[in-house]
C-alpha cells in the first residue's frame, strides 16, 4: 500500500495560533490523546515563555507542569474545539490521518498528514 504525505500551514483565528502570534520567540507543540493534551513550549525569550504558559493555562486545567528552564511541558485536560470548520474537522472529513504534533509558531499552525488514497489529498 502506498501512503501519500503532505505538510501544510494554516493561519486563522484559534486559541493556540493566536497565542503563538503574540509571542514571536515561542514555538508551541501539541500532542494529544482522548483525555489530555501535552503541550511543549520553547522560547528564546524567557518572559515570553512565561506569558505563553499563563495564557495557555486559561484555556484548560493544567494537570502537571515541568520546566528545565529552556522548555516547559504542560499536561492539560483535553479540550476538543467544536468549530465545524476547524482544521482537524477538515482533516478528518477528507479521510486524512494526522501525524502529531501540531506546531504553532508566529500565528501559523503546521500540520503533517498522510492519506491512503491520493485523491484524499
Amino acid at each position: 500500500m502506498t501512503l501519500h504525505e503532505a505538510m501544510f500551514k494554516v493561519k486563522h483565528d484559534c486559541p493556540f495560533g493566536t497565542i503563538s502570534g503574540k509571542y514571536p520567540s515561542a514555538r508551541i507543540f501539541k500532542w494529544y490523546n482522548p483525555d489530555n493534551d501535552v503541550i511543549e513550549i520553547l522560547a528564546r525569550n524567557s518572559k515570553e515563555r512565561l506569558a505563553v504558559i499563563k495564557e495557555l493555562s486559561t484555556l484548560a486545567d493544567v494537570l502537571r507542569e515541568h520546566s528545565d528552564g529552556a522548555r516547559t511541558h504542560l499536561v492539560m485536560t483535553r479540550r476538543r474545539w467544536t468549530l465545524k470548520n476547524s482544521v482537524t474537522a477538515n482533516i478528518e472529513a477528507f479521510n486524512l490521518l494526522q501525524i502529531p504534533p501540531e506546531v504553532y509558531e508566529k500565528g501559523w499552525e503546521y500540520f503533517h498528514v498522510i492519506a491512503l488514497r491520493p485523491e484524499d489529498l
